[in-house]
């Protein structure tokens, strides 16, 4: 799971990338309200097809805030 923290209403949008800079898969894509936020990642693609224990890279972006940080998934 992934948690974070929204300070105003504002569209969301949280995407998984592979090392390379593939994309896996897109979580959140929706405008949300302030406040904390929680999502899970059930380790699957855009076409559910599962996904290998690994690190990979996940992308927020809030209105003009962006930030991406690793994530490591151990099945």
């Amino acid at each position: 799971s992934i948690s974070y923290e929204i300070p105003v209403a504002s569209h969301v949008v949280l995407t998984i990338y592979g090392l390379l800079g593939n994309e896996i898969k897109t979580l959140v894509d929706k405008q949300e309200s302030s406040g904390i936020k929680t999502v899970v990642w059930d380790a699957t693609n855009q076409i559910n097809e599962t996904v290998g224990t690994g690190v990979y890279l996940y992308q927020i972006q809030a209105g003009k805030f962006v930030q991406t940080k690793n994530v490591l998934l151990v099945k």
